[in-house]
């Protein structure tokens, strides 16, 4: 069970997007097969934070197992499985130097960022929308749900509320549930390109990462 959830954290997207599971095209977390990956958090005119990540899988609940497990939203979408999954930042980069070991928690985090953190996820199948489509349902009315998979964390996986910097909540605090914090809900998986091989071992690529000198 835990190689075929791992397969599908790693091997979602399509070609360069491997591994990419989105919060809107603006909050990325990209989980690689080596227990790694990388964080990208930016607002219109900033970059929160792009930061390495640790990742592993702790326990897999056994009523994963359980196909006709449903959730109450987004009418009621089959459970792939349930588990509890552990993320540690490891490394902040500066977003003007990718290379670099800059660390960004000196300018928007602090050093609770660097905490590991535990949480229970659940992996969804069904059909959900994209960010856009969930902000203005009617607008986009007319347009297919774009993805397949989803993950539902109990808490946020961005860094927590305390751990950034008072200059970031001064500059760049949202109203309430629009934080980094407050995201809990990743899509992936996009039909319109078809459902991806599954290899025994494959990187997330980073070209398919939006390039933040860009």
């Amino acid at each position: 069970m835990e190689e075929s959830l791992r397969s599908i954290l790693c091997n979602g997207g399509h070609k360069r997007y491997l591994g990419q599971w989105k919060h809107g095209d603006d909050g990325i977390f990209c989980f690689k097969s080596d227990n790694t990956g990388l964080i990208i958090a930016r607002g219109e005119c900033y970059w929160a934070m792009l930061a390495d990540f640790d990742w592993k899988i702790t326990t897999i609940s056994p009523s994963s197992q359980d196909q006709n497990q449903t959730s109450e939203d987004s009418g009621s979408p089959r459970l792939i499985s349930e588990f509890n999954m552990e993320i540690q930042i490891t490394k902040h980069l500066d977003p003007k130097e990718p290379k670099s070991e800059k660390k960004m928690d000196q300018i928007f985090l602090t050093d609770d960022a660097l905490q590991p953190r535990s949480f229970n996820v659940r992996l969804e199948e069904g059909r959900f929308p994209s960010r856009p489509q969930s902000l203005n349902p009617d607008y986009f009315a007319s347009e297919e749900t774009p993805y397949t998979k989803r993950l539902v964390f109990d808490i946020s996986p961005f860094p927590p509320e305390s751990a950034w910097t008072e200059l970031f909540m001064d500059s760049w605090r949202e109203c309430e549930g629009e934080n980094w914090w407050d995201n809990k809900i990743f899509v992936n998986y996009d039909p319109r390109h078809g459902e991806p091989e599954m290899p025994a071992k494959i990187e997330c690529d980073p070209s398919g990462v939006p390039d933040p000198r860009g």
